[in-house]
């Protein structure tokens, strides 16, 4: 009897090793998974101001090649969502407006 006894013991303190170390590795992994999920974040941060700039250095440029074209060549560009078409001074009607 004492010897089952003693044995049930050394049973339940491996069980309960096994189980410090399930929590700790546990914890581990949760504090990988945080990381991981924080520099996702950063990523998706930096790609979002990314495209910001390079849209807005688009549609700058966009409008410096618009200006251009008006002045120096005498066409006016108009653009149809992302879609830009270049008119002639005469396909415009007579008030200044585009036709579309």
């Amino acid at each position: 009897m004492k010897r089952l006894f003693e044995r049930l013991v050394a049973k339940i303190t491996l069980l309960e090793g096994e189980e410090k170390k399930k929590k700790g590795e546990h914890v581990r992994l949760v504090a990988f998974l945080n990381k991981k999920e924080a520099q996702f974040w950063v990523m998706n941060e930096q790609s979002k101001v990314m495209t910001l700039i390079a849209f807005l250095d688009c549609k700058c440029y966009l409008k410096k090649v618009e200006l251009c074209l008006n002045e120096v060549v005498g066409v006016e560009v108009m653009k149809i969502g992302t879609n830009i078409k270049v008119l002639r001074r005469n396909e415009l009607q007579p008030s200044g407006h585009r036709i579309s």
